[in-house]
């Protein structure tokens, strides 16, 4: 140790990086709409012995996202290869809403070099958002109420299940 031209030998011990990976995912129920496009938002955070670290130190990010239908769960997958996170933006993925939509799963993997061990650490996240769409097919007469900007103007709309205008609906 050096302090103020004193100089005192001691031990110094270090420790080997342990690195965490963990994810928050957002999707806006009301883009959800069938036909539109929509985005799932990807915030990661990065940790090396528990003290943050910059996210552009990830490698192989890569998102695989599927989309299952109520009527028979047949799965749809769309994979995104070659992204990177920004430690000041979100991950944006852009995907257009299939018919009959039960629910979105999204699997984010990653790796990280470990700059003491030289090995390649894998990480992996995911998370399901459940779309209610279901809830209103049961009942075709019901409606939902969404909020629109349309050339800067608010509107409140009455959509169907399938996004579809609902007529004679009281607000």
């Amino acid at each position: 140790m050096l302090h103020n031209g004193f100089a005192q030998l001691s031990q110094f011990t270090r420790k080997t990086e342990s690195y965490n990976f963990k994810s928050h995912f957002y999707l806006h129920c009301g883009s959800v709409l069938v036909g539109s496009n929509t985005n799932v938002v990807i915030k990661g955070q990065l940790s090396i012995n528990g003290r943050p670290a910059k996210l552009d130190i990830l490698k192989n990010i890569k998102v695989v996202l599927t989309t299952y239908n109520y009527i028979d769960n047949l799965p749809v997958t769309k994979t995104y290869n070659g992204l990177a996170f920004n430690s000041d933006k979100e991950l944006v993925l852009t995907f257009q809403v299939p018919p009959n939509l039960n629910r979105i799963e999204v699997i984010l993997k990653c790796d990280v070099v470990n700059a003491t061990t030289k090995q390649i650490e894998k990480f992996k996240d995911s998370h399901e958002f459940k779309v209610h769409a279901n809830d209103i097919a049961k009942n075709m007469h019901m409606a939902m109420p969404y909020l629109r900007v349309i050339d800067g103007e608010y509107e409140c709309v009455f959509l169907g299940r399938n996004g579809e205008p609902a007529s004679k609906k009281k607000a």
